[in-house]
């Protein structure tokens, strides 16, 4: 819900498969989910040896493409360090940091839509994913990541 619907990295289709195995390895509860959303093994296999143009917009291909960054984002969320992850699936530092300032403002446009909506209860789970999604920690660390800015007016 929280993966921007386009965002500016192109799949390492050599790396997909890896990051998705890596995911299921550390986290087998993602499976069910995985399945139900329809990724395929045999779809990632086609891109690795025929990988879509930059702009395709076919259904499936859009698909895999927020995927990709939704498996990106989550790892970020475990708190895998940013230099890890940009080395194994071979994308630059910059990159994923832009997806995680991407879907950490989208975050906030959906929890504003559903407060508009009056769906609080949706937007109360939410609102704890644009935090986590901009620091990339895990919510008992989240206010550490505010400290910073409290320290400052304390100290003086």
């Amino acid at each position: 819900l929280v993966t921007p619907p386009s965002t500016h990295i192109q799949p390492s289709w050599d790396h997909f498969e890896s990051l998705l195995d890596g995911v299921l390895k550390d986290h087998p509860g993602i499976g069910p989910v995985v399945e139900l959303l329809g990724a395929a093994r045999g779809d990632l296999c086609r891109y690795k040896h025929s990988p879509p143009k930059f702009n395709c917009t076919k259904p499936k291909t859009l698909f895999y493409k927020r995927f990709y960054s939704a498996l990106l984002l989550f790892n970020l969320i475990q708190e895998i360090p940013l230099n890890r992850i940009s080395q194994w699936v071979d994308i630059q530092r910059g990159q994923i940091q832009q997806l995680q300032k991407e879907a950490g403002a989208f975050c906030g446009m959906i929890v504003s839509f559903c407060e508009k909506l009056n769906w609080i209860s949706l937007s109360c789970v939410l609102a704890t994913y644009t935090s986590r999604l901009m620091f990339g920690v895990r919510p008992e660390l989240l206010p550490l990541t505010r400290l910073g800015t409290e320290v400052g007016r304390y100290s003086s």
